[in-house]
């Protein structure tokens, strides 16, 4: 099964499906964030080295990239395959796990050649792994197929009407916002030594981890909902029409 989720992993990073993915809305937070928004920052704060930037940026924009592309569904062949609830499970399980470490991998990575160029210690690089986590489990729970925040280029509001799903588009929304602010101030934490930045990171911690502790109560939800076929999302909207 691992396999399977693995190729179809790799396959949201066929030029194809990029190409066929991607429009200039969707392409533009990407365009921004590595050419516009570092500049800007530089130019208006000297001391912000593009090398930093970078390295907390790109794993971060790997993960918006596979949150997107990659929806936490099965596959539509899976649907009419003879499989057990138990394995159809195993896949959304294992692929929200995939989708979540390897950006993680990536960013530790990046993180440990930023300490070995001497670019802050191993306490910060501990940081930005924390904040990109954070920003991959409530990004990848609460956007998915059939979601609120799921909304498609023709306005489309088609979503889940469950009631356990109650509070996931708050709790998601703020957690995502709150690592997202924590993972800014880490970038400007390299570059100063002002003391109530550190402090405001360190209060966004006890947030943080209380956003992504409740965020993850949904996941057995979401997993459930989305490995029945009754309730895939295609099916609501076939339904409604």
């Amino acid at each position: 099964m691992l396999r399977k989720v693995w190729l179809d992993y790799l396959e949201g990073f066929r030029w194809s499906k990029i190409r066929a993915f991607y429009n200039f809305s969707r392409a533009w937070i990407f365009i921004y964030m590595l050419t516009m928004l570092p500049f800007i920052v530089q130019n208006n704060h000297e001391e912000i080295i593009l090398v930093e930037y970078y390295l907390l940026t790109i794993p971060l924009l790997l993960g918006m990239h596979t949150m997107a592309i990659i929806p936490l569904r099965l596959p539509k062949q899976m649907y009419l395959c003879p499989m057990g609830m138990k394995e159809r499970q195993q896949y959304l399980k294992q692929m929200f796990w995939v989708r979540l470490i390897i950006p993680v991998i990536l960013g530790s990575v990046l993180s440990a050649v930023g300490v070995m160029m001497g670019k802050y210690g191993w306490i910060h690089a501990g940081k930005q792994i924390f904040g990109l986590l954070s920003i991959m489990i409530s990004g990848s729970i609460t956007y998915f197929p059939g979601s609120v925040t799921n909304i498609h280029e023709n306005k489309e509001k088609e979503h889940f009407t469950d009631k356990r799903l109650k509070g996931l588009q708050t709790m998601g929304t703020i957690g995502q916002v709150t690592s997202l602010i924590y993972t800014v101030l880490l970038i400007f934490q390299v570059a100063t030594t002002d003391a109530w930045l550190r402090i405001l990171s360190d209060i966004l911690v006890a947030s943080i981890v209380i956003t992504d502790l409740w965020t993850m109560r949904y996941l057995p939800t979401v997993l459930e909902l989305n490995v029945d076929y009754e309730n895939a999302y295609e099916v609501l909207k076939e339904k409604k029409a």
